[in-house]
């Protein structure tokens, strides 16, 4: 959780600091660098969830069991040593976890929330 506030207070500060260098409104500034700085941590954490949930080990391993399905497949794949598929269990308990993935999803999750809700309150 002070992950999650210390880059929220990162996010805001930095947008301050931009938002004040930038010849447009001073709030609308910070709402929209915000917003956008929190949006990419949004899209950032999201992708690492993805990856860390082992989805592209699945689709991974698909290939490379479709791949021995062939006669020549198999025979090409003796020779690789990239391929290590005997068994399903063994490719799907390859799971990377990133300790970054949950602070950097809440906080771009925040920011984004709390600049839609004050650009709605403020510019409607």
């Amino acid at each position: 959780m002070r992950r999650v506030f210390f880059s929220v207070l990162t996010i805001y500060l930095l947008s301050a600091v931009l938002s004040f260098f930038s010849g447009e409104d001073f709030r609308l500034g910070i709402i929209n660098i915000s917003f956008l700085i929190g949006m990419g941590l949004l899209v950032i954490g999201g992708l690492m969830k993805v990856v860390e949930s082992g989805f592209f080990n699945g689709i991974q391993y698909a290939f490379k069991r479709f791949r021995k399905s062939t006669k020549e497949g198999s025979y090409i794949s003796k020779f690789d040593d990239l391929d290590d598929t005997s068994e399903a269990y063994q490719e799907f308990n390859k799971r990377n976890n990133y300790p970054l993935t949950a602070p950097i999803l809440l906080s771009g999750s925040f920011a984004v929330g709390v600049d839609l809700i004050v650009s709605y309150v403020f510019y409607t």
